[in-house]
């Protein structure tokens, strides 16, 4: 990546800021405004809401619309969306920009931005739901660390004046976790570190059939039900644009990372080596998740085509699948929760225990019964030698 991918990337507008964009297009588009028209008012407009995010992007726009960019290659742009867009928003967007370019309607060149303006706000909330949940765990294993690590500490030097008979029960299942926290605990929190990092790199690169075999465990299932409801959207938006399927597939195989490009590989191999007619068994290997599999079988009874169903499932249908993200996201979440929380409580708990026993181990009764077991204990064992005992040796006078 270099400096001018970088600058073009933080300079980004948001997802809020792109979807309120493409639904002015449409209606500059459905009032018949002319594009130079469009972007002129609307860069004086940014100046009443102080929006300079937004005045940069329409003054790009209006440059390569011109001609009067000073980047190359942009020259007596035409007027063509993507052209106008090119890295300026996301390569997503872009290839659905594309498909709006294809027609010359502007009634079906509006509602393609509309529809792309509705993918960019769900899309923007599912990524905001996932990211906030998972935002717990993350925060609640450190935190617990803090909180778990000095009560263990100090039930490691409890240990060294507890009398061996205190160490039964939770105050034994304490003193063993409590050691290995002490011990080991910040080399786990190195692994749990190393674990999160290799998950992010293998969620969008991990392919074949290794993948297949772990694409069913919680995170890799999630990371497969979201990106197969952004799928979904983005096949739905490019099929409403009157794109072929197989096309559309192509589109989002080059766009997308490289899981998509191995599952969207596997969807059409089986469309063009084995029946072509065959969609569910083609987008059930592993794109789509097997309740939106079967949702998708559901809704091909009885629609008119296969796209047609796939537009529903990608548009009003997505609610569902955005349920189920969320379903999954909280079990993954809140799964770490409880178990550190309960683990923090057992340690705890187990501290207090042990703190109360230790006292009274050590109140003078106590020290004086332990003593007494400690002397019949040595008395036995000398006997059971052949010795006299200490208390039986006679004592001869000076």
């Amino acid at each position: 990546m270099n400096l001018k991918s970088i600058k073009s990337f933080l300079l980004r507008p948001s997802a809020k800021g792109r979807a309120l964009l493409y639904r002015d297009l449409a209606d500059a588009i459905e009032r018949k405004e002319g594009l130079v028209e469009f972007l002129t008012g609307e860069i004086s407009n940014t100046a009443i809401d102080n929006n300079s995010g937004r005045a940069r992007v329409l003054r790009i726009m209006l440059s390569r619309l011109v001609g009067i960019s000073s980047e190359p290659g942009d020259e007596g742009a035409s007027r063509s969306y993507r052209k106008l867009l090119l890295g300026v928003v996301p390569s997503a967007d872009l290839m659905q920009i594309s498909a709006i370019d294809a027609t010359a309607i502007e009634a079906e060149q509006a509602a393609g931005f509309k529809r792309l303006a509705d993918i960019v706000v769900r899309k923007s909330e599912m990524l905001g739901e996932v990211r906030n949940k998972m935002a717990i765990p993350f925060f609640t294993i450190p935190i617990s660390y803090a909180v778990i690590y000095p009560t263990a500490k100090i039930v490691s030097v409890q240990a060294e004046k507890a009398d061996s008979d205190s160490w039964t029960g939770l105050n034994y299942f304490t003193l063993v976790t409590s050691n290995f926290i002490v011990n080991h605990g910040v080399l786990v929190l190195f692994i749990l570190l190393l674990v999160g990092i290799f998950t992010v790199w293998a969620l969008p690169n991990l392919v074949g059939r290794y993948r297949t075999k772990v694409d069913n465990i919680p995170g890799f299932s999630l990371y497969r039900e979201f990106v197969g409801a952004d799928v979904a959207m983005s096949l739905a938006s490019l099929l409403s644009n009157k794109v072929d399927l197989l096309e559309a597939l192509d589109i989002l195989r080059s766009g997308g990372s490289k899981w998509v490009r191995w599952q969207i590989s596997r969807v059409t191999s089986t469309l063009t080596t084995g029946r072509s007619d065959d969609y569910t068994r083609a987008f059930g290997r592993g794109i789509f998740s097997r309740p939106m599999s079967a949702r998708i079988a559901t809704l091909t009874r009885t629609a008119p085509s296969f796209s047609t169903a796939l537009i529903e499932i990608g548009t009003t249908g997505i609610n569902d699948v955005r349920a189920r993200i969320n379903a999954s996201a909280d079990v993954l979440s809140y799964s770490v929760v409880i178990f550190f929380a309960a683990l923090s409580t057992v340690i705890t708990l187990g501290q207090f225990n042990i703190s109360s026993d230790v006292e009274k181990e050590n109140q003078p009764s106590r020290v004086m019964e332990r003593r007494a077991k400690q002397a019949a204990k040595a008395e036995l064992a000398a006997a059971s030698a052949g010795q006299p005992s200490p208390s039986s040796t006679p004592v001869t006078s000076p």
